[in-house]
């Protein structure tokens, strides 16, 4: 395990059930800050460009994806999905954290 990613909720791999999760989550994500979408994949044939711009019209907020304000963070894994909105530094980067030991 190199990686440790928080997941808020868990929904059925569709599009639709995605974008309502993201939608009910993007409170999160204050008046005037950004975000950028990050999905991960595995086993699953859903189209990245359709999920992303799902979450997109749901969330009425300027993207940036250099140095965004919350990540909206998607886990496709066969027919689930994992969502979660976090700050840049909330995945723990098991190696990074060894380094500062």
């Amino acid at each position: 395990m190199l990686k440790v990613k928080p997941v808020q909720r868990v929904v059925p791999c569709q599009i639709e059930a995605i974008g309502d999760a993201v939608s009910e989550k993007s409170e999160a994500i204050r008046d005037g800050e950004t975000f950028r979408v990050s999905i991960e994949k595995r086993r699953s044939d859903v189209s990245s460009k359709e999920v992303i711009d799902a979450i997109a019209a749901k969330i009425p907020r300027k993207v940036d994806l250099r140095d965004p304000g919350k990540i909206v963070l998607v886990e496709i894994i066969g027919k689930v999905a994992g969502i979660a909105v976090i700050p840049p530094d909330g995945i723990l980067g098991i190696e990074r954290e060894k380094r500062t030991l």
